[in-house]
């Protein structure tokens, strides 16, 4: 199976923002709001400034990665907004870029998931494949999910 993928820079934000809000530290900083939150409301002798500290790291964090997958979505550079092609086989995928090409057997992978107009691969580095939703034919996607679920899923 070949399927021809550019992201495009929506998919990108609407991908990354995803991810970036999935993180362990999105987690962290949000606790820490919280527990800082409920003592302050729970303690009548805490200091007034701790409803205005608590919320910062958890902004900073939310802010700094909107703006950071924002400026990066405006770089036509990016690999994720090069043409891709991927040769699904059964022994493997093989990536063929403008920068280059690779190849990776099943066993290189780790999971799979669609989510948000996109399917992402996680191989066991943790690196990303992601291509568009959009570029599988409708004839194609559930060939190409049993091929997921078969190659990666059922071994895991």
């Amino acid at each position: 199976m070949v399927i021809q993928s550019t992201l495009t820079p929506e998919e990108f934000r609407r991908y990354e923002l995803n991810r970036h809000f999935r993180r362990s530290m999105f987690y962290f900083y949000a606790f820490i709001f919280a527990v800082l939150t409920v003592y302050a409301l729970t303690n009548p002798t805490a200091p007034i400034a701790i409803y205005v500290v608590a919320p910062v790291p958890l902004l900073a964090y939310s802010i700094g990665g909107w703006a950071a997958i924002i400026r990066r979505s405006n770089d036509p550079d990016l690999p994720a907004f090069l043409p891709m092609r991927y040769e699904l086989t059964t022994s493997g995928v093989r990536l063929h870029t403008p920068k280059g090409n690779s190849s990776f057997t099943w066993s290189d992978f780790k999971a799979w998931r669609k989510a948000l107009g996109v399917y992402e691969l996680t191989l066991q580095n943790g690196l990303l494949l992601v291509f568009s939703e959009a570029a599988v034919p409708q004839a194609q996607v559930k060939s190409l999910e049993d091929l997921f679920k078969k190659q990666i899923q059922d071994r895991a």
